[in-house]
């Protein structure tokens, strides 16, 4: 536990001045560098190998947005494609279709990665304290679904997929969601009730979706027999450890606040 403190910390201390000062093209860097790592270790999870060819695609692909200089709109639909992609995901996983998922494995990396960089490179060129308010509030979340799985937790939330997570995890991690989004709100569009519950509604919905990406993460894992995608993060594991539950938030709250008019 003291490992994963320490590494979350020392993250969030390079990350916060990035995202809230940093010029795009550096975050971007940044960016194309954790794809890149978050690649490999799919790749090398679902086929054993690193091929350096499939990250370069992966990190050419992030870059053309900018290289185009895509419309705003483009980024709100792909918002809805893949949040529409999550939600069929969890249907999937949910309905124990996990045979035809599990030979899907090398490709679904494609829609699982990518939309989440496109939009969070895109987040922080609309507003930076956004994309770190996202960050936080899935950092919340986890930890306190974390905290409350290990005082509370009795029932498995999912014991096929990840027999860590318990129910008592899974809403205090949806109540860590709720509040940070009401905070957020507050913070951002003044105290006023339709603000403060459209923020809890961005909140309790983006620690949902966060769940749904950590339950992902944890399917590609024992579909493979491996309890980590990698050993670069102290105490997390690897990359693709401590991004899972973005990857499948970041689409959901960049929606919700597109259509909210708050974009």
């Amino acid at each position: 536990m003291r490992r994963r403190l320490i590494t979350a910390a020392l993250l969030l201390a390079v990350m916060i001045p990035l995202i809230l000062y940093a010029r795009p093209w550096l975050l971007s860097l940044v960016l194309t560098l954790i794809l890149a790592l978050a690649v490999g270790e799919w790749w090398k999870l679902v086929q054993g190998r690193r091929p350096a060819f499939v990250i370069l695609v992966a990190c050419l692909l992030l870059l053309v947005p900018q290289w185009l200089h895509f419309p705003g709109y483009i980024f709100v639909l792909v918002a809805w494609l893949s949040s529409a992609f999550w939600l069929a995901l969890g249907l999937g996983l949910w309905l124990r279709d996990r045979r035809r998922l599990f030979s899907w494995l090398p490709w679904l990396l494609w829609p699982t990665l990518l939309p989440a960089f496109w939009l969070a490179s895109r987040l922080q060129i609309l507003q930076p304290a956004f994309l770190l308010w996202l960050i936080l509030l899935i950092a919340a979340s986890d930890s306190a679904a974390l905290f409350f799985g290990k005082a509370f937790g009795r029932m498995r939330l999912a014991p096929s997929l990840s027999p860590g997570k318990t129910w008592a995890g899974f809403w205090g991690g949806l109540l860590a969601g709720l509040f940070g989004g009401t905070l957020g709100a507050a913070w951002f569009w003044a105290w006023r009730p339709e603000n403060l519950l459209l923020g809890a509604g961005v909140g309790l919905l983006t620690a949902l979706a966060g769940v749904l990406g950590d339950l992902w993460e944890s399917f590609l894992k024992r579909s493979v027999g491996r309890k980590d995608s990698g050993q670069l993060l102290p105490g997390h594991g690897g990359i693709l450890d401590r991004i899972d539950a973005l990857t499948a938030a970041v689409p959901v709250f960049f929606l919700l606040l597109s259509y909210w008019g708050k974009l």
